[in-house]
C-alpha cells in the first residue's frame, strides 16, 4: 500500500486512495464513483479510478458523511 505522500503525486486514484488522501469517508467517495459524480476510468487495470485533480475539485463540495448534505 502506497503512503499518502506518494499518492498525492499520482494522476489516478481508486476510491480507497481518494478517501485516504482527501480524508473523506470511504463510503462517500465510493458513492461518488457509483453515482457518476466523478468520471471513472480503468487506466491500465480492471480497478475503477478517477483523475486526482477532478477528485480534489469534487471534494471541495462533498458531503462529510454518506448521504449528507453538500457543502455550498
Amino acid at each position: 500500500m502506497k503512503s499518502i505522500a506518494d499518492l498525492k503525486d499520482v494522476e489516478w486514484w481508486t476510491a480507497m486512495d481518494a478517501a485516504r488522501v482527501l480524508n473523506i469517508d470511504y463510503k462517500v467517495v465510493r458513492d461518488a464513483f457509483n453515482n457518476h459524480e466523478v468520471v471513472v476510468r480503468y487506466p491500465g487495470s480492471s480497478r475503477a479510478k478517477a483523475n486526482a485533480d477532478e477528485l480534489r475539485e469534487w471534494a471541495r463540495h462533498a458531503p462529510l458523511t454518506p448521504g449528507g448534505e453538500w457543502i455550498d
